[in-house]
């Protein structure tokens, strides 16, 4: 009898242990595709974001990231929030937030450009880059808009 409840105990344990990691992973990879929406959205338009751009090149295990934002006039702040790289294994669906790039805003400025940043990836999986292009004016009225890269395959070296 003693034996038949360590078995039940270990067989529900071991039960446990087999159905978390699966249900855990679920969850995180629901969570990541849900907030990668493709398509693009200016989270609150007030006109302060004239145009915006975002492109990237691959090479061996990097890509290269060219972005801008250009203002109706001269901002207090100017410049990209929330920047990531993220990464799909078709290149149409499943992406996830591979890496944090960071954030880049500038002062007094009507535009501001990022030209040539690289940054380091894993090969063998198509990435592209999402961003919030942000504007802040004098008045401190912010515009946040979003946008995503084109999409590129990125070799593995």
């Amino acid at each position: 009898m003693k034996h038949r409840k360590i078995f039940c105990i270990l067989l529900a344990f071991c039960m446990m242990l087999i159905w978390m990691p699966s249900y855990t992973a679920f969850a995180v990879e629901a969570d990541l595709t849900e907030t990668a929406v493709d398509g693009e959205e200016n989270v609150n338009y007030v006109g302060l974001i004239k145009s915006k751009s975002s492109s990237i090149s691959a090479g061996l295990n990097k890509i290269t990231l060219n972005c801008q934002t250009i203002c109706n006039g001269v901002m207090a702040q100017v410049g990209f929030k929330e920047m990531y790289i993220q990464r799909s294994s078709n290149g149409t669906s499943g992406w996830y937030f591979f890496k944090f790039i960071g954030e880049d805003v500038v002062t007094n400025r009507r535009s501001y450009s990022i030209s040539g940043a690289e940054h380091t990836v894993v090969g063998g999986y198509y990435c592209r880059v999402y961003m919030k292009h942000y504007a802040k004016n004098s008045a401190g009225t912010t515009e946040y808009s979003e946008s995503y890269s084109n999409v590129v395959w990125v070799p593995a070296s």
